[in-house]
């Protein structure tokens, strides 16, 4: 009987903890978020975070971003960044204007903050220093 009741005490022990690592293991984890930016916008800006200089960039190029963003993995960050690369900024089909920051390891849009996974956004950073050549540097 007293064995029994230790086993029973044991099977429960057990079963409580896989509860507990599956529980903190799904809860724990980050999701991972992808930004996909509206097709049907218009105004195209693109302001150097070094000089503060703004420049239009035309369709092929915020497509271009817009491409090469969704490639990125992303989760939430709760720090706030502290200075940015690149602004885009752009105005969606309600007229709504919407800024997307390009940081070193961040991307920002409209105030949400986002931390880039695993080097995900390489492409979208080597894309964005080649228009920052094309646009700011100077001749």
């Amino acid at each position: 009987m007293k064995n029994k009741k230790i086993l029973i005490i044991l099977i429960c022990i057990i079963c409580l903890s896989a509860v507990v690592v599956v529980f903190t293991l799904f809860f724990t984890r980050s999701k991972k978020y992808r930004l996909v930016l509206e097709d049907n916008t218009t105004a195209y800006t693109l302001t150097s975070g070094n000089t503060g200089k703004v420049y239009d960039i035309t369709d092929e190029e915020f497509n271009q971003i817009a491409q090469k963003l969704k490639e990125a993995e992303l989760t939430k960050s709760s720090e706030k960044s502290t200075g940015w690369l690149y602004m885009i900024s752009y105005c969606d089909s309600n007229n709504n204007y919407h800024n997307l920051i390009i940081s070193s390891k961040k991307i920002s849009y409209d105030n949400a903050d986002y931390n880039v996974l695993n080097n995900s956004a390489d492409n979208l950073y080597e894309y964005m220093e080649s228009l920052g050549k094309k646009y700011f540097t100077i001749r």
